[in-house]
């Protein structure tokens, strides 16, 4: 999720988007902070809270934008592949 954030020695909260087992699916608000021992890096510690609804709402809008976009750009790659021949 954050490993390359993490990298800066400084914490990171994102939105999670999580499959259950049957399928469903669910958020998390997941915090990421380095754990540094002697100077270095030696591994991660993560913290999970559930969001608010409007935190949910959010992202549930930029997953949608996401999807979309990526449904817009496989079409137009399809596309270009059919005239090139390709």
């Amino acid at each position: 999720m954050a490993v390359g954030y993490a990298e800066r020695r400084a914490p990171v909260a994102r939105m999670v988007k999580n499959r259950c087992k049957n399928g469903d699916h669910y958020c998390v608000r997941a915090t990421v902070a380095p754990i540094v021992e002697g100077g270095k890096i030696t591994g991660y510690v993560s913290v999970r809270k559930a969001p608010t609804r409007n935190q949910i709402t959010e992202a549930e809008a930029l997953y949608r934008e996401l999807n979309q976009s990526v449904r817009r750009l496989c079409r137009n790659m399809s596309a270009s592949s059919s005239r090139t021949g390709r």
